[in-house]
């Protein structure tokens, strides 16, 4: 029976209690996820993982504690691959770790897919909803200024007269 060398270090490190390297769990992670995931959605997720877990190593954790609380790849991927399954797709999102560091990672969820719509609309049909959506703006403000029109303007008028009176008197 011949082991691949990845499956040889997992039984290693997990059935021996060992503790698990971040570049096994990366590994272990893009080894799951592959095939069962388009390719750039695995290379944001590992990229994703790896800037969490240096950020957490940075806040003072130890790797082995982040790796620990991140539990298994292969339950991490199935979770992944779920959550792409329902969803469709992915969407990149930026999060903003507690010490203002800012990472760049993608995430699937089921509030996306209108923001997803809008960023792979063509640019000339945003132009023209951009176009439509002043047109009716305008529109509806105008109207609005019609209807009042008829007592604005004898309002205004009533004002000019009663300003202008007002300072011929004063001179």
């Amino acid at each position: 029976m011949m082991y691949d060398i990845h499956e040889v270090r997992k039984i290693i490190i997990v059935d021996m209690g060992l503790k698990m390297l971040k570049q096994d769990f990366l590994d272990g992670l893009r080894r799951s996820l592959s095939g069962k995931v388009d390719v750039e959605l695995i290379d944001e997720t590992i990229r994703y993982y790896e800037d969490y877990i240096d950020v957490q190593i940075k806040k003072g954790e130890s790797e082995s504690s982040v790796l620990e609380k991140l539990g298994k790849p292969a339950l991490l991927a199935k979770s992944i691959v779920q959550a792409n399954a329902n969803c469709g797709n992915s969407g990149s999102q930026s999060e903003i770790y507690e010490d203002g560091e800012a990472e760049r990672y993608s995430r699937s969820k089921v509030g996306d897919k209108g923001v997803r719509l809008i960023t792979k609309m063509p640019g000339w049909l945003a132009v023209f909803l951009a176009l439509l959506i002043l047109f009716l703006i305008l529109s509806f403000v105008f109207s609005v200024l019609s209807f009042l029109a008829p007592v604005l303007i004898p309002l205004g008028i009533i004002f000019v007269i009663i300003a202008i009176r007002k300072s011929k008197y004063k001179h």
